[in-house]
């Protein structure tokens, strides 16, 4: 099947018309089909690829709300990979711990809390403070 193949060729005799063998047709044909399926596969690979880091993006956010995190600290913590955003969310957990174990409220001297009443008071068999008493002259 090694045919010549033109377009016009007897329409337009005087010009130079390249002409192509059936092989070189194939050629031209498979190359272009090759082109297209490497296109094709490309186009997967990036497709899986974004699936893979919505998918990622989705079980991180699951994740800080499983550990009673705000999902605003996504831009804060290290997305590279989930090996480095769990190291990351442990190190943010274990910190939280650490914090809260020390939350208990050191006044400084002499400051009042809010809500505090001041040391508590000796009362009498009747209710009333003993301070109150001495300072009204009672007994």
């Amino acid at each position: 099947m090694n045919e010549n193949i033109t377009g016009d060729a007897g329409t337009n005799p005087g010009t130079d018309e390249k002409t192509f063998t059936q092989d070189q047709l194939n050629q031209i044909v498979s190359e272009r089909l090759q082109k297209e399926r490497q296109k094709a596969e490309a186009d997967i690979v990036k497709r899986e690829q974004e699936l893979q880091q919505r998918e990622f993006l989705l079980n991180a956010k699951t994740a800080l709300a499983e550990k009673g995190l705000p999902d605003t600290l996504m831009d804060a913590l290290d997305k590279s990979s989930p090996e480095a955003f769990e190291k990351a969310i442990g190190i943010l957990t274990k910190y939280i711990d650490d914090v809260e174990r020390q939350k208990l409220p050191k006044p400084p001297p002499g400051a009042l809390l809010p809500g505090y009443v001041g040391p508590k008071q000796k009362t009498s068999s009747s209710g009333v403070t003993d301070g109150i008493r001495k300072a009204m002259g009672l007994r």
